[in-house]
């Protein structure tokens, strides 16, 4: 019941207020995704994205014919093949006898992904570059330090009273952490804020020992450029990543001191991460596992290569607390349960989104489109030890890499156009975009 008018009275807020749509889907998916499983709460908190995707058709529509929208011409035909790429799935799940539930709780992540683009480009007009920034610090570092206080709290070795206090996630940690960095190295103002906020990021992984902290990293070496292209210079990166690479190092057995009650537990860990570091081939502990899995996962793909087994299908996952799952940690789980077709549908999706940076990036550089090109390539670097299609939070960095961008486009219809060497006034009424320094 309370839930019920908790969601009742988010309704007004929600057809207003662009901004508070994209607030109700970040914080909200923050409190209540967190648990597993299928509940009244997420279900609530679905409904309440329903809503506001269904608010935001109307605003995009709207939109559609101004010429900043045309390289975001192909998201919305996409998300319509998604639409049916998820339907069929559930054709499939019932022929094969997975429950109703099961494949909701598979397709979570997929409704939640589609949905963002919607709720973000729907809100551009509330939106500016400054806060869609503010907002990537706030959620990636709730979502950093949830991701720790979980992962350690779940072995049992954790020195804090709360356990669970919201949804941590690895694909919105990467998100954070290539934006923040870019913005601290190609920006002044605030740089010692955004970058402490960047550094949190591969400290909240590496105190777990994951193979992960090393791929961030990677989104460096995707910025990197000429600073007339709001990239950042050579020199600068590699000081970069030694100045950081050190911080994390000196800071990582004070924070793991005070997180960790089991000093043995500790010592491992900063073993593990030692070995993240070197490469070495045992890092993670996870290679066998993840080629069984893989192993799994194809031959879920040779006996239904063109729809798949359906999202909810069980995989045997030896080694785990839950030996049946349909989450696995191989970058085949979503091909062996989406088949070709859905998998295509996904990679078309996917490239759409993407689509606004390539054409924005030739047109008229911004360091915007560096840290959006730093998770692109963090996405693709992440793909063979498990791809993030599948964590929920990728839709939180989706909306936001949606957001700002748009805000981006959408800021630069109004700005004076240039004939012959001179300034355009802009129409009268037109809204200036916010510059970040």
């Amino acid at each position: 019941m309370a839930v019920a008018v908790a969601a009742l009275l988010l309704i007004p807020p929600l057809v207003k207020s662009g901004k508070a749509r994209v607030l109700y889907t970040l914080l909200g998916g923050l409190l209540v995704l967190g648990p597993p499983g299928v509940g009244v709460t997420k279900l609530a908190y679905l409904a309440g994205l329903l809503v506001a995707a269904a608010v935001s058709i109307p605003h995009i529509n709207r939109r559609m014919a101004e010429p900043w929208f045309r390289s975001y011409r192909w998201v919305v035909p996409t998300i319509i093949l998604m639409g049916g790429a998820l339907a069929t799935s559930f054709l499939v799940a019932q022929i094969n006898g997975i429950s109703p539930e099961s494949w909701l709780r598979d397709a979570l992540p997929y409704i939640l992904l589609i949905g963002s683009p919607i709720i973000a480009l729907g809100a551009v007009h509330d939106l500016s570059r400054d806060w869609c920034f503010r907002m990537i610090a706030v959620v990636g570092v709730i979502s950093a330090v949830a991701f720790a206080v979980d992962w350690l709290s779940r072995r049992g070795v954790s020195t804090l009273p709360v356990s669970r206090f919201a949804f941590g996630s690895a694909a919105m940690i990467a998100f954070a952490f290539g934006f923040l960095l870019v913005r601290a190295l190609l920006r002044r103002r605030h740089r010692i804020w955004w970058g402490a906020a960047a550094l949190l990021m591969p400290l909240s992984i590496l105190i777990t020992g994951s193979r992960t902290a090393l791929i961030l990293f990677a989104a460096v070496g995707a910025a990197i450029g000429p600073l007339a292209r709001e990239r950042i210079p050579p020199i600068r990166a590699v000081m970069c990543v030694g100045a950081a690479a050190l911080i994390v190092w000196t800071a990582l057995p004070v924070l793991g001191s005070a997180l960790i009650s089991n000093p043995e537990f500790l010592g491992s860990r900063i073993e593990a991460a030692e070995r993240v570091l070197t490469g070495s081939a045992d890092a993670d502990q996870s290679y066998e596992g993840r080629a069984s899995q893989t192993t799994q996962a194809a031959g879920a793909i040779a006996n239904a290569p063109v729809f798949g087994v359906g999202l909810g299908h069980q995989f045997e996952v030896p080694g785990r607390d839950e030996p049946n799952r349909s989450n696995i940690d191989s970058p085949l789980g979503p091909v062996a349960k989406l088949g070709l077709f859905g998998t295509g549908a996904l990679v078309c999706f996917l490239a759409a989104l993407v689509r606004p940076i390539v054409i924005g990036s030739r047109e008229r550089p911004d360091f915007v489109y560096t840290a959006c090109w730093s998770f692109v390539v963090l996405f693709l670097v992440q793909i063979p030890f498990g791809s993030f299609v599948e964590d929920k939070g990728l839709s939180f960095a989706v909306l936001l890499f949606v957001a700002v961008t748009a805000a981006t486009a959408y800021g630069r219809r109004s700005k004076a156009p240039v004939l012959n060497g001179k300034s355009v006034s802009a129409p009268p009424g037109a809204v200036r975009s916010s510059t970040l320094k």
